[in-house]
């Protein structure tokens, strides 16, 4: 008799246990915590889903495009940096055996040191070349710029030497702005719209100073 009571107790006794690691594993399975560092564990050992993969690749190609535009603009920069010296001149008969340094000195009134190197750059047909020359000195250069609005009844330009990317963006503003009102200062670019002078770094400055109202109220849009 004594022997089926205590077997009976144990069986109590384990029921009850049994219960209550029942009701701590729904507990434990049913919290936040649980649930949050279980979500975690999937989420780093199961492989990405096709959506969170482009999502992934998306992200890197945008990565990457913003250091592809941030080292492309520092090479702008760069390369504009070592044509800061340099003036183009067009309109100047050419001769076929002509001294381009000469051409140059003379028609600069300069001395031969104050040029670092000149030469034609090849143009088109039946039109004289274009002249490219670097000035030791930036004063030089200046002062030579300085002058330019005394060619305005001739057919000679001088113009600053800028990067390829900067001739872009500046023959994209012309197209929205009078020449007149557009310029360039050791090739950084600027335009002038009323009373307020804009920096232009790119073709996303052009779309902007497009949109702004001229002094007049119009539009700048063509």
């Amino acid at each position: 008799m004594s022997d089926y009571k205590w077997r009976s107790r144990r069986n109590y006794n384990s029921a009850e246990d049994d219960s209550i690691i029942r009701k701590t594993i729904e507990k434990l399975l049913l919290s936040e915590d649980f649930i949050n560092k279980f979500r975690e564990i999937i989420d780093t050992k199961l492989p990405p889903t096709l959506e969170q993969q482009t999502k992934m690749l998306q992200c890197k190609v945008e990565q990457l495009q913003r250091q592809l535009i941030e080292m492309n603009g520092k090479m702008d920069c760069l390369e504009q940096y070592s044509c800061i010296n340099n003036l183009r001149f067009s309109g100047i008969s050419e001769c076929e055996s002509e001294d381009t340094t000469q051409v140059a000195v003379e028609f600069c009134q300069v001395h031969s040191q104050d040029i670092d190197f000149v030469h034609r750059l090849k143009h088109a047909e039946n039109v004289s070349n274009p002249i490219i020359a670097k000035f030791t000195n930036r004063t030089m250069k200046k002062e030579i710029c300085s002058n330019k609005s005394k060619l305005k009844s001739t057919r000679t330009v001088i113009k600053e030497d800028i990067t390829s990317n900067r001739v872009t963006i500046l023959r994209e503003l012309t197209k929205i702005m009078p020449k007149k009102s557009t310029w360039t200062n050791d090739g950084k670019i600027f335009c002038k719209i009323g009373n307020n002078i804009h920096f232009c770094r790119s073709l996303d400055d052009v779309r902007r100073i497009s949109s702004l109202p001229t002094s007049n109220g119009n539009d700048l849009t063509c």
